[in-house]
């Protein structure tokens, strides 16, 4: 093993078989590589000294083959810092290959490209959709049009399926019109595989003279992967179906996302 020695090394490749550890002044590689095929490779030691790889525009790979490992980063018995600097360009995370898992501006916004996260809204206004105790599902009657949807994990019929095991948030707002007096109650339901999780209202408490109203709800649901979940309003009190379910983006929506 090599100890505590500066090496230059301008050209070719240093090859260390039985470890290599470097305790102060510095090793340099300029051009070519450094390879330690068996032992630990050890560089920093105590107090103040970095470790540097400047690679110009090529690529920096630690353990990039294709066998399975954990690598550290960091003290596993004490407080360590992990900064991440790269000027002005920010960075991208990647896990697996593809497109990044996490993005990171030079303005420190972080952004989660492959997180699970859908917004849909209705298009068509569902008329006679409620009012006699009828369930509507938020999706069955007019189709839904995409807002955005990460994963593509919902359909236009309401229907999102969880593509991993997880906490989900999941939020709907519902536009309803053609009220008469005699619509009393109104039930939100979020429909999950596991759990229906349900809001009523007291419609008399919200209006007294338009018959328009919107309102939302919102719940937190686990989820296990390839678990469901769809939006439902039911409306009562009225002798017959009066209620329309109104469209527009910003009236009728559902929307969820993966939080943790």
């Amino acid at each position: 093993m090599a100890t505590q020695n500066a090496i230059n090394n301008n050209s070719g490749t240093l090859t260390v078989a039985n470890g290599l550890t470097v305790t102060a002044g510095g090793a340099t590689v300029t051009a070519g590589g450094l390879t330690v095929t068996a032992g630990a490779t050890s560089i920093g030691g105590t107090g103040n000294n970095p470790f540097t790889v400047a690679s110009g525009t090529s690529q920096i790979a630690i353990g990039n083959d294709e066998v399975a490992k954990t690598i550290y980063l960091g003290n596993t018995t004490g407080a360590t810092a992990l900064n991440l600097n790269s000027g002005t360009g920010g960075y991208n995370l990647y896990v697996g290959s593809g497109t990044a898992s996490q993005v990171v501006n030079s303005s420190g916004d972080v952004t989660f490209p492959l997180t699970p996260c859908f917004m849909y809204y209705l298009g068509t206004a569902d008329t006679s959709a409620t009012g006699d105790n009828l369930t509507a599902t938020i999706g069955g009657g007019h189709a839904l049009t995409k807002v955005y949807d990460q994963g593509s994990n919902c359909t236009t019929a309401g229907v999102f399926t969880a593509p991993v095991t997880g906490r989900y948030l999941f939020s709907t707002t519902v536009q309803f019109s053609s009220l008469a007096s005699a619509n009393k109650n109104c039930t939100f339901s979020i429909v999950t595989s596991a759990v229906t999780y349900v809001y009523n209202v007291d419609l008399n408490s919200l209006f007294t003279t338009s018959d328009q109203v919107n309102m939302f709800f919102t719940s937190f649901a686990g989820m296990t992967a390839a678990d469901t979940c769809s939006f439902t309003v039911l409306i009562s009190g009225n002798a017959s179906n009066n209620v329309t379910i109104g469209s527009g983006q910003g009236n009728t929506y559902i929307s969820g996302k993966l939080e943790c």
